[in-house]
């Protein structure tokens, strides 16, 4: 069996990034090396993660670990395109700080679909989607969207920041949506109708079957994947260019990656059911940060501005109707045996 890289990117996860890493292992037995990369957090999340690495390392739990710390914000993409070319294996499975894979071979259930289906280039455990889903979040949180002025850019985050500053203590839970077997598990004339597929939305981290998603053989495969997990061969990223850190740095440039792919190699991406559940008390990797912080988000966000026009994101969402990938339903003839 081939070993797998876990590569978690972390901002101010003391509190649960020992667990993240953890869980992934004990439910992952492909993974035997982990690659922590720490975005200048404000706490111990990067202590914590060496601490915890060194003594699974001892125990023989894994063969290999780093651990990175910026010490200037670099955001998301930056972090997680460090991680991957600094992994060792070419099976990559992509977590965030704030999610706990409680998956039994989740990775080599994709690992197997990778294998068989060489057009295929990233599996997502969260869902799969087409672009006409992307179009609103793009117009109110995309490259596309920010603002040309610098006063704006500078005044915004400022004004954001004090009027925050009383709620931050008061974070509130989301409640997890009851289990949509019909939109997570589409048929496939329904997948070729809503062009949805997985705990998209409010259906994120919904409660579901063990059995049923390890017993499940198929990959819904469409137009675009998130992240939350992301398992993808290592070879092939690093033949794409990897995430694309000149136009991106937070956000959508997992879309992009997929755009790319398809653009340039035909790629297809997919969606493949898993167990994970989203510490909310955690936050996520994109949570509130302090006043510079956010002021650097602002001006990385004004300087990708007009560069997001010659990206693969965009170029992908020009493109006519047939020229898209179209829904399908990957399968495997034979998977690991279920052991609750």
């Amino acid at each position: 069996m081939k070993a797998a890289s876990l590569v978690v990117t972390t901002f101010n996860h003391e509190s649960s990034i020992e667990s993240v890493i953890d869980c992934a292992l004990l439910s992952e037995p492909m993974i035997d090396e982990v690659v922590v990369v720490d975005d200048a957090s404000q706490d111990n999340s990067a202590k914590v993660a060496q601490d915890f690495l060194a003594r699974a390392k001892l125990e023989s739990r894994i063969a290999n670990f780093v651990v990175m710390k910026n010490w200037v914000s670099k955001f998301e993409t930056f972090c997680d395109d460090l991680g991957i070319r600094r992994s060792r294996n070419e099976i990559i499975i992509l977590v965030q700080g704030d999610m706990l894979l409680r998956d039994k071979n989740f990775v080599g259930r994709a690992a197997l679909f990778l294998e068989k289906h060489k057009s295929l280039f990233l599996i997502s455990g969260r869902g799969s989607h087409s672009r006409s889903d992307l179009v609103s979040d793009l117009e109110k949180h995309g490259p596309s969207s920010a603002t040309s002025s610098l006063l704006s850019t500078v005044l915004a985050p400022v004004i954001k920041f004090f009027l925050a500053t009383e709620k931050r203590e008061s974070a509130k839970y989301r409640e997890l949506s009851p289990v949509d077997e019909a939109a997570i598990f589409p048929s496939i004339d329904q997948f070729r109708l809503t062009k949805r597929a997985g705990q998209l939305g409010d259906l994120f981290g919904s409660p579901l079957e063990e059995q049923k998603v390890h017993e499940n053989n198929r990959v819904w495969s469409s137009e675009l994947v998130f992240r939350g997990p992301l398992v993808f061969q290592k070879s092939k990223y690093l033949e794409l260019g990897g995430f694309d850190k000149r136009r991106f740095f937070l956000g959508f440039d997992d879309h992009d990656l997929a755009a790319k792919g398809w653009l340039e190699k035909r790629w297809i991406c997919g969606y493949l059911p898993s167990l994970t559940v989203q510490i909310l008390e955690a936050g996520a990797t994109r949570k509130s940060r302090n006043l510079r912080q956010q002021l650097n988000f602002r001006m990385r966000r004004l300087a990708r501005h007009r560069l997001y026009r010659s990206s693969s994101l965009n170029q992908f969402m020009k493109l006519r109707p047939d020229q898209l990938p179209i829904q399908d339903i990957l399968t495997l003839d034979i998977l690991p045996k279920y052991e609750p």
